[in-house]
């Protein structure tokens, strides 16, 4: 499972690994929310549980209020479901005081025919992606983060480990550049990004990221 940078793209591939010719069923259930980070979820009639269907890909549009979300698949089978699945309990959010419990709605059920050295993809984006490219998405995010990791100022494993974390809280605001506080439920502070810039950008040598986030925030 990766992400694709500078997109809304999640992939996920399944692969049989056994050398033996026996074929398996995966079945693969998606679970959905479709809410701001802030809230949570619960069983509701307002929802839009029908979907668009083509060839390689679903496309879901639970409420009109929301951007819809495109799943790119090479499964053999789509089929229709339209079911709550109930009272998901969320520890941290329980520790905090905060809305702990949620609903998740689960629309349709992706079914693969699984044979030895195949791989089952399902990419869930807010653009349309297709499933065989999964491949080359995957080695073209392989080798950005090769090169992020590469500018490490020091070849030692630990400081290889953050330069590679801290690419991860750099991001893009419009055309600009700027820091997410904090995954999931920040967004980006002045202080905070003020405060870890050097660190982030200047240490790592991305000279030019620095530059673009100083930038969106004198704007």
């Amino acid at each position: 499972v990766f992400q694709v940078h500078g997109e809304n793209t999640t992939v996920a591939e399944y692969e049989w690994t056994s050398g033996e010719a026996t074929e398996c069923r995966l079945e693969l259930r998606p679970l959905i929310a479709f809410r701001d980070y802030h809230s949570t979820t619960h069983a509701n009639g307002a929802i839009q549980a029908e979907f668009e269907s083509g060839d390689g890909f679903v496309l879901l549009t639970p409420y009109a209020s929301v951007p819809s979300m495109y799943l790119a698949h090479n499964a053999e089978a789509v089929e229709k479901t339209g079911e709550w699945y109930r009272n998901f309990e969320y520890a941290r959010e329980r520790e905090r005081g905060l809305d702990f419990q949620e609903d998740l709605f689960q629309p349709l059920l992706l079914s693969y025919a699984l044979r030895a050295r195949q791989t089952a993809v399902c990419i869930a984006s807010t653009q349309r992606q297709e499933a065989a490219y999964a491949h080359a998405l995957k080695t073209r995010e392989l080798e950005r983060r090769a090169e992020v990791v590469a500018e490490a100022p020091l070849n030692e494993p630990v400081v290889r480990e953050l330069t590679a974390a801290a690419d991860q809280f750099l991001v893009q605001r419009g055309d600009g550049e700027t820091v997410i506080a904090g995954y999931h439920w920040f967004s980006d502070w002045g202080r905070d990004t003020m405060i870890s810039l050097p660190g982030l950008a200047l240490v790592t040598g991305r000279h030019d990221v620095a530059r673009g986030v100083l930038r969106a925030f004198a704007s």
